[in-house]
């Protein structure tokens, strides 16, 4: 990802973080985590889900950066 994409994505993560709420989006980061957990389930039991563990993963990391921010932990994740 260029710099000048990171910024956008960035600020598309706290745009997200702010007009929805703290609240809401640890919401919808549970439900993603869930999407996820359901798809591994399915990738152990011997399914061919690539592309749908990949979008899965995607949006947990876009939800747990949104949180980083959120939570301006930052520095302590890392």
């Amino acid at each position: 990802m260029k710099v000048e994409e990171y910024a956008e994505y960035k600020e598309d993560l706290i745009k997200a973080m702010f007009h929805h709420g703290k609240d809401a989006q640890i919401d919808h980061t549970v439900e993603e985590m869930e999407e996820l957990k359901v798809e591994l389930r399915k990738y152990q039991g011997g399914a061919k889900n690539y592309d749908e563990l990949v979008e899965e993963i995607a949006d947990v990391l876009n939800m747990l950066n949104q949180l980083i921010l959120g939570f301006g932990c930052k520095a302590d994740v890392e």
